[in-house]
C-alpha cells in the first residue's frame, strides 16, 4: 500500500495514492469507483521516481497516445474529457537525488502536446561538473529549459526541495501547502490544485500472525517464513524491481515448495480444489485464464491490445455463459 503523507488535512476528496490511482486506469476491481478529479486544471504529484512520472504522463497525453495503451475505457473516458492543463512533480529533495530511470525521464521530453520545464533556479543550484560524471537520466532531466516557451497546451514542471505541509480545501483539495527545504525562512508556497498524487513509496500491509519489520517487509530467510510458509516479491524484500525481479522470486518460491514437501501421497491440487469448495472461495484456474486473457484480446474493437474484465463479477459472468 502507499505510504500516506501523514500531513494536516490529508482526509480531502482530490488526495489519492499512487496505488490507487493507477490501479483506476488498469482496471483493479477494488478501484473503479475511485473517479479522480480531473475537473481541475492544475494536478500535483508528489515524488521522485518512476510511479511519479508514470502518473504525470497518464494526466498529460493525448487520446492518440492513450488509443494504444491497455488501460480502461472508463478511464480514457475520464482522461480524454480531463482539464488538467499544468502537472507539478514536486520533490523532497534535488534533481540530482531523483530516482527516475533513463527510459522514464526521456519519454517526458517526446509527449505530443506537452513540454516539460524545470521549475526557475533549478539549474543554478546544480554543479554542472558533477553532470559530466552523473548516469544520462540526470543529463535528460537538467536539459529541461526553465521557461515555457513552447506552443504545446500542456506542462510538465519539475519542483525539487518542498515538502507538502498542508491540503487546503472544504471537504475537496483545492491547494497544497508547501515548506522549502532550503530556506531558513518559514516562507511557505502554496500551489492551487484539485489533483494530488502521492507517489513517495510503499509499504506492506499487516497481516495477523505474520512477523513485519517497520516498513512492513514480512521477516523471512531467503523467501521463507517459517514451515510451508513462504513469501515472494516486493513485500518480502521491499519496493524495488520489475515484474521480472519478482519471477525470479518466485521461480525461488518454487523450488523451496519442492524441497520440502514431506509426503508424496499428499493430496495436493485436488485437496487445495476441496479446501477452496469448503471455504466457499472461486478461484480461477489457469486454463479459465487462458479463456480470460484471449477474450480480453477478442474483444477490443480498436488499436488497444486489450479489453480488459474490470470486476469479479463481470469475469465469473464470462466463465459461467462459456
Amino acid at each position: 500500500k502507499d505510504i500516506p503523507l501523514n500531513i494536516e488535512d490529508s482526509n480531502l476528496d482530490g488526495y489519492y495514492g499512487a496505488t490507487q490511482f493507477v490501479n483506476w486506469y488498469n482496471g483493479h476491481p477494488e478501484y473503479e469507483s475511485l473517479s479522480p478529479n480531473l475537473n481541475t486544471d492544475t494536478a500535483i504529484i508528489i515524488g521522485n521516481g518512476n510511479v511519479a512520472i508514470d502518473c504525470a504522463r497518464i494526466l498529460v497525453k493525448t487520446p492518440k497516445e492513450l488509443q494504444n495503451t491497455d488501460i480502461t475505457e472508463y478511464a480514457k473516458k475520464s482522461l480524454f474529457n480531463s482539464n488538467i492543463k499544468k502537472v507539478y512533480i514536486i520533490g523532497r529533495r534535488g534533481p540530482l537525488d531523483a530516482k527516475f530511470t533513463t527510459v522514464e525521464i526521456r519519454e517526458m521530453g517526446e509527449l505530443i502536446d506537452c513540454v516539460s520545464i524545470l521549475s526557475k533556479g533549478t539549474l543554478s543550484l546544480i554543479d554542472k561538473k558533477l553532470l559530466e560524471e552523473l548516469p544520462k537520466q540526470y543529463k535528460i532531466l537538467t536539459s529541461f529549459t526553465e521557461k515555457k516557451n513552447s506552443p504545446l497546451n500542456k506542462t510538465v514542471e519539475f519542483k525539487f526541495y518542498l515538502s507538502p505541509n498542508k491540503l487546503i480545501g472544504n471537504d475537496k483539495l483545492s491547494s497544497v501547502e508547501f515548506k522549502s527545504n532550503i530556506s531558513k525562512s518559514d516562507k511557505k508556497i502554496t500551489i492551487k490544485a484539485g489533483l494530488l498524487i502521492s507517489a513517495i513509496g510503499y509499504q506492506g500491509k499487516k497481516i495477523q500472525g505474520i512477523k513485519t519489520n517497520s516498513s512492513g517487509m514480512i521477516i523471512n530467510n531467503d523467501g521463507i517464513i517459517r514451515d510451508r510458509l513462504y513469501t515472494a516479491g516486493w513485500v518480502s524484500r521491499g519496493p524495488s524491481g520489475v515484474i521480472g525481479t519478482n519471477k525470479h522470486d518466485g521461480a525461488k518460491i518454487a523450488k523451496h515448495i519442492a524441497s520440502n514437501i514431506k509426503s508424496k501421497n499428499s493430496n495436493g491440487r485436488n485437496g487445495l480444489k476441496s479446501l477452496l469448495k469448503k471455504l466457499n472461495k472461486r478461484y480461477i484456474s489457469k486454463d479459465q485464464w487462458l479463456l480470460i486473457n484471449e477474450e480480453e484480446i477478442n474483444r477490443s474493437n480498436n488499436s488497444a491490445p486489450r479489453l480488459k474484465f474490470t470486476s469479479h463479477s463481470e469475469v465469473f459472468k464470462f466463465l459461467d455463459n462459456l
